[in-house]
């Protein structure tokens, strides 16, 4: 995490002055006894690094995903005579086996 004073110097907040909240909405709150430095009131006075995804990838059930996958292409093959050059956009609907492969993975939307 880094910053911009108030002198317009950019300063690195040490990790051990703040801590990360994990989460589906992760949050970042100053560690115990501690309050934020003041930053330069300026339009991106503060940069947040973060990495993310899965620390073990090996680890991860690929195959429902790669299951759907194939399934909706081939959907979208078989029935590609239905789509018309200059009609108006139409949602394709998901099969119930996409639906129930997929359902397990995914992440519900919070606000």
């Amino acid at each position: 995490m880094a910053y911009i004073d108030a002198a317009g110097v950019t300063q690195t907040l040490a990790s051990a002055k703040y801590q990360v909240l994990a989460g589906e909405r992760a949050e970042l709150r100053p560690a115990y006894g501690l309050s934020w430095p003041s930053a330069r009131c300026t339009p991106r006075a503060v940069t947040i690094t973060f990495t993310c995804g899965f620390a073990d990838v090996a680890a991860l059930k690929l195959d429902p995903i790669r299951a759907a996958i194939k399934l909706m292409v081939g959907d979208l093959y078989a029935n590609r005579e239905s789509v018309s050059v200059g009609a108006g956009a139409a949602e394709i609907p998901m099969s119930l086996t996409v639906q129930r492969l997929l359902a397990p993975l995914k992440i519900p939307r919070v606000g």
